[in-house]
C-alpha cells in the first residue's frame, strides 16, 4: 500500500512538473521597450510613470535618486519595461502605446501635477526619450526628443 501511495505522488509531482514547463514555453517573448526621461522641472522628488497599451493602464514605476535626493534637470533617467511573463504584452497593439507622468509629494506621496498622455508607436528593442517640461503649477507637458 505505501509502494502504491509513493508511485501516486511521484505521478503527481511529475505532472505538475511538466505542466510548469509547458506554460514556462508558452510564455510570452522576453523583449524590452525602453523609455528615457530627460527632465526641464527643477526641484523634483519623485516623478511616477504610468504607461498605457489600448486605452488601459498597464503598468508604473518612479524615477528618483538615491537617498530620494532632488532629480537633476538635464540628466537622463531610464526606465525598460519587459515583456515576460509577469508582465505579458503580447496581447497588445504597441502602436497604442502612451505614457503620462505625476509628480509625486515627497512626505505623503500624493500627486500634486500631471501631464497629459504622449502617444509614442513603440517598437521592441527600440529606445525613446521623453522630455518632461512645463511648470507643476500651470501644467506639465512630455515631447519625444
Amino acid at each position: 500500500m505505501l509502494n502504491y501511495s509513493i508511485k501516486i505522488i511521484q505521478r503527481i509531482i511529475l505532472f505538475a512538473f511538466i505542466l510548469l514547463l509547458t506554460f514556462n514555453m508558452a510564455g510570452c517573448k522576453r523583449n524590452t521597450i525602453t523609455i528615457q526621461y530627460m527632465l526641464e522641472v527643477p526641484n523634483l522628488q519623485f516623478v511616477e510613470t504610468r504607461y498605457y497599451f489600448d486605452g488601459q493602464w498597464r503598468i508604473g514605476s518612479r524615477l528618483r535618486e538615491k537617498d530620494d535626493e532632488l532629480l537633476d534637470v538635464g540628466k537622463v533617467y531610464t526606465d525598460s519595461i519587459i515583456n515576460n511573463k509577469i508582465t505579458c504584452l503580447d496581447n497588445f497593439d504597441l502602436s497604442t502605446f502612451q505614457v503620462e507622468v505625476f509628480l509625486m509629494d515627497s512626505t505623503s506621496s500624493n500627486t500634486y501635477a500631471h501631464s497629459d498622455l504622449l502617444s509614442i508607436p513603440v517598437e521592441y528593442g527600440k529606445s525613446y526619450t521623453v522630455i518632461i517640461g512645463g511648470d507643476p503649477e500651470t501644467g506639465l507637458n512630455l515631447r519625444l526628443k
